[in-house]
Parts: C-alpha cells; structure tokens; sequence
C-alpha cells in the first residue's frame, strides 16, 4: 500500500501482474484498458478460472466489470462445451456449479448437445 495525498492506495495483482487500485473509499483504477483486459482474460486464464471467476479470480471480474465484459466476451461456446463435457459434474447439476457456462451453452442453443453427452448425476 501506499499513500496519495490523505488517500490510501493498495494495488490489485493477478499472478503478478498489476490489475489495478483500489483507495480507501473503494474506488477502482484499472492498470489495463478494455482491450488488454480481454486480451488477458482469454490468452492467459484457464477456462476453469473464466468459468468461475468471481470466485476464482474477484480481482479479474472486477477489472472484467469496470470496463463492462460480460463472460460472452471472454468466453466462446466451444469453450464452455469443452468445459461442461470435460467437467466431473453430471448434466443434472452443471447448471447450478457452473452458471456461466450453462448460460452460455444455453444462449447459444447447445446445452442439449452437450447434455446428451453427460452421464446423469
């Protein structure tokens, strides 16, 4: 941490690289523009960690948030199929361990694609 006139200012890091700062009052600066934070997101975060960010990784979703990135953007539907497939949950509870990819999948029109090829749980 370090201070800036009366304000606190603790920077925010994922995996070593600098994300942003916070101040005292909560107030967010990102390190990284819009384009560098997808670039971010898709390039270097495994999709588990996409998948469930906001427990994974708050740090990235609040960047994510700032610059208003939903998951669609950082995630592709191939992407969420492999994971859903891949994953050890059944198709009768990845929509409840894993929401964002079953939206995703779901808003595509593929959840029953790759449903068919879960075993029930």
């Amino acid at each position: 941490m370090f201070t800036l006139g009366k304000t606190t200012t603790k920077p925010l890091f994922y995996q070593g690289k600098l994300i942003g700062n916070t101040d005292g009052r909560g107030h967010f600066t990102p390190a990284l523009d819009a384009l560098e934070t997808l670039d971010l997101l898709i390039e270097e975060v495994p999709i588990g960690v996409r998948v469930h960010l906001r427990a994974q990784a708050p740090v990235l979703q609040r960047l994510a948030n700032f610059h208003g990135l939903k998951p669609g953007d950082y995630i592709n539907p191939y992407e969420a199929g492999i994971f859903a497939s891949t994953s050890s949950r059944g198709k009768d509870d990845l929509h409840r361990h894993a929401p964002v990819a079953w939206r995703i999948l779901h808003n595509n029109g593929l959840e029953l694609k790759v449903y068919s090829q879960l075993q029930p749980s």
